[in-house]
């Protein structure tokens, strides 16, 4: 997937997934990244940080369509349950048709494909799904964000690491 012309929103682009925020703004793409912490970005051209919080998905939406200034081509979500859904409601106006949307999930507790499935925001998102690594340690930022990669390449569902 050539990432360069695209006009993305990352959420959850300053902790684990800020490799990949990084090396999207690298590629040429402009990327925004809502944060409540926006200052972890450091200047880096095409990426600009919005200061914003889950806790007020219509405050969150209306920042990022700001920063955006109109709609995006890839949205990556890493979004903690108890807000996905109205987050996910809240940044739908923003996507087309032809958005590619990644949804990145943690699998703890998760036992099947369809209970992954059933968590998503999205019914026609690609799954980024998160385990933990072989050895049994948690998958570093740069694992996780080599994983969204993937996914985005091949627009296809991914698991990081071993789920089970």
């Amino acid at each position: 997937m050539d990432l360069a012309p695209t006009r993305a929103l990352v959420i959850g682009g300053t902790g684990m997934l800020l490799p990949f925020s990084r090396g999207l703004a690298a590629a040429g793409a402009s990327v925004v990244v809502p944060s409540r912490h926006p200052e972890r970005l450091k200047p880096t051209t095409g990426l600009i940080g919005v200061e914003t919080s889950w806790h007020d998905p219509d405050m969150y939406a209306h920042r990022c369509r700001s920063a955006l200034g109109g709609t995006v081509d890839l949205l990556v979500m890493w979004c903690h349950s108890p807000w996905r859904r109205a987050v996910a409601d809240a940044v739908t106006p923003l996507l087309t048709r032809e958005t590619v949307i990644i949804e990145v999930l943690g699998s703890s507790g998760i036992v099947s494909s369809d209970a992954v499935r059933a968590t998503a925001a999205f019914d026609d998102s690609i799954l980024c799904v998160l385990g933990r690594h072989p050895e049994g340690r948690w998958l570093t930022h740069r694992e996780i964000s080599d994983g969204v990669w993937e996914a985005a390449r091949r627009r296809a569902d991914v698991v990081v690491g071993t789920v089970g």
